[in-house]
C-alpha cells in the first residue's frame, strides 16, 4: 500500500512511491537480460558492417571477402537496409533496457503541493518529472486491465502510475482526491480542446479544427530525413541500372517509393484534413494550399464504445449527417453517412472532450451511446 509521508518538507503535503514487487519481476528481467545480450551482438555487427563499408567507400580498397571489387549500387542496397534495420533495431534496445530498469530498479513517485500534483518516474539512474496544477486536475483515472493509473486533466490524461499493484492503485486514488479535493464519481470533462487539435482561422474568414502542428512535426522530420535518403539511394540505383539492367527494378521501386514519400512530406508540410465550423453544422474539408475541397457535412455528433476480441474498449467520436445512425457495426449506407473524427482504445477522454468542444462551438448535438461507467 502506498504510504503517504506527512510533512517531509515544507512543500510536501503526501508523498506516495510504488514499485515493481515479486519474483515475477526477476523472471522478466531475466528474459530481457538475456535478450539484450542479443540485441548487443546485432547492434554491433550491423555497426561493423556500416563502418567498414564506409572506410572502404573513402580508401577505395574493397571489403569484400574474396578482395574483388564491390558495386557501389549493391553497396547502397545493403547500407540502406542495414540503416533501417539499425534504426529499428535500436529503438527496441532502448526501450527493453528502459523496462529492465524500470523492473529492477524502477520507481513511480507522486507527490502534492500546496498548488500542484507532481508525477515522477524513475528508470534506474533516468528520471522524468511532470507537474500539473490542481486547478487543471479533473479526477484520477484506473485503467482496466491493471493497465495502471492516470490523471485526467482539462486538456489530456496523463501517466500517474504503472508500477505496484491494482490494490495501490486504488488506495493512492482515494488518497489523491483527498488531498486534491475531488470527489468520487463526479468526473466531468469540460468542453476543453484536446492537445493534438487546435482552432484555426481559415483565409476564408471563418473557423475550423485542425490538427495540432506541434504533433505533425515529428512525423514531417523524420519523413524528410528518410525522404533525403531515398533520393540518394534511388540515384545510386539508376546510375547501376544504366550499366547494369539487373538494377533497373530497384531503381522502378526505389523511384515510386521516393515519390510517395515526397508526396507525403508535402502534404504534412503545406495540406491537411480540417472540420470548418459553421452555426448547426460541421464540414469536413480538404486544404491544400489555397485549395479546399468540401468533402462531408454532418449535423449531429455521436460517441461511441465497442470492444475488441482481446477484452479493450474502443471511444469512437463519429460526425453524422442527418437521420444517419452511429451503429457499431455499420452498413455500407452508414459509413457513407459518417465520418470518424477520432478514435481511441481505452480511452474515452479525448473523444468526450473534443466532442463536447465540436458540440458547444457548433450548436449540434452530441448522442453518448458509451456505457453508464463511462457517461459523465
Amino acid at each position: 500500500m502506498p504510504t503517504p509521508t506527512i510533512g517531509r518538507n515544507d512543500d510536501i503535503a503526501y508523498e506516495a512511491r510504488l514499485r515493481r514487487r515479486g519474483i515475477g519481476r526477476y523472471v522478466s528481467a531475466a528474459f530481457l537480460g538475456v535478450w539484450l545480450c542479443g540485441w548487443l551482438l546485432g547492434e554491433c555487427f550491423a555497426l561493423w558492417v556500416l563502418i567498414g563499408g564506409a572506410i572502404a567507400l573513402v580508401s577505395g580498397e574493397s571489403s569484400a571477402s574474396d578482395g574483388g571489387p564491390v558495386q557501389l549500387s549493391a553497396a547502397v542496397a545493403i547500407a540502406l537496409f542495414l540503416l533501417v534495420w539499425l534504426a529499428f533495431w535500436t529503438l527496441g534496445g532502448i526501450a527493453a533496457a528502459t523496462q529492465l530498469l524500470r523492473e529492477l530498479w524502477g520507481e513511480d513517485r507522486i507527490t502534492t503541493t500546496s498548488d500542484s500534483l507532481v508525477l515522477e518516474w524513475r528508470a534506474g539512474p533516468f528520471r522524468r518529472r511532470r507537474t500539473i496544477a490542481r486547478g487543471e486536475i479533473v479526477d484520477l483515472v484506473l485503467l482496466p486491465r491493471g493497465r495502471g493509473l492516470v490523471v485526467d486533466t482539462a486538456r489530456e490524461r496523463v501517466e500517474a502510475a504503472q508500477l505496484g499493484s491494482e490494490q495501490e492503485w486504488r488506495a493512492l486514488a482515494v488518497d489523491l482526491r483527498r488531498e486534491l479535493g475531488i470527489r468520487e464519481g463526479t468526473r466531468l470533462l469540460s468542453p476543453a480542446l484536446p492537445e493534438e487539435w487546435t482552432e484555426v482561422a481559415t483565409p476564408e474568414g471563418g473557423f475550423a479544427l485542425a490538427p495540432n502542428p506541434r504533433t505533425r512535426a515529428l512525423p514531417k522530420r523524420v519523413a524528410a530525413v528518410v525522404a533525403c535518403v531515398l533520393i540518394v539511394a534511388t540515384a545510386v540505383f539508376m546510375n547501376g541500372a544504366a550499366g547494369d539492367p539487373s538494377w533497373l527494378v530497384a531503381a522502378l521501386v526505389g523511384t515510386a517509393t521516393t515519390a510517395a514519400l515526397c508526396a507525403g512530406v508535402a502534404w504534412l508540410e503545406l495540406g491537411r484534413n480540417e472540420w470548418r465550423i459553421e452555426s448547426g453544422r460541421l464540414v469536413l474539408q480538404r486544404r491544400f494550399r489555397d485549395r479546399v475541397t468540401e468533402r462531408f457535412h454532418a449535423t449531429r455528433l455521436a460517441l461511441t464504445e465497442s470492444a475488441d476480441s482481446d477484452g479493450d474498449d474502443w471511444f469512437e467520436l463519429l460526425a453524422l449527417r442527418e437521420g444517419a445512425t452511429a451503429a457499431i457495426f455499420p452498413t455500407r449506407g452508414d459509413r457513407r453517412n459518417r465520418r470518424r473524427i477520432v478514435r481511441r482504445m481505452n480511452d474515452d477522454a479525448v473523444p468526450r472532450r473534443l466532442g463536447l468542444w465540436l458540440a458547444t462551438r457548433a450548436g449540434i448535438p452530441l448522442d453518448d451511446h458509451t456505457t453508464s461507467r463511462h457517461a459523465r
